[in-house]
């Protein structure tokens, strides 16, 4: 799937759902059901080995999509509790990539 396509569909989760904003789990969840609401209720095994197949993105392109539109659009962007948690997770990990 291209990243572009990935954008749009991240961009229309946020927007619907303000919890994916703070939440890449839920966030996932509610593009899988962008492409087929079926496949929410599939075995999470199954979507994840079978992905590109039934059309679904990586986790990590959504999560990099949700990110960069985040920057992008600053009314999709997660709590200030989240966003405050985010930044001290990446401080943690600039740390641990230095070693």
């Amino acid at each position: 799937m291209k990243i572009d396509n990935v954008e749009n569909l991240v961009k229309q989760a946020l927007i619907k759902n303000i919890s994916a904003r703070d939440d890449d789990h839920l966030l996932y969840i509610e593009v899988v059901y962008i492409i087929d609401p079926g496949l929410v209720n599939v075995n999470f095994m199954m979507n994840f080995k079978n992905a590109r197949q039934l059309g679904l993105p990586p986790f990590e392109s959504v999560s990099r999509a949700r990110r960069k539109l985040q920057e992008k659009y600053p009314e999709l962007r997660a709590t200030s509790k989240v966003e405050k948690a985010r930044q001290e997770k990446q401080i943690e990990f600039e740390e641990y990539a230095k070693t």
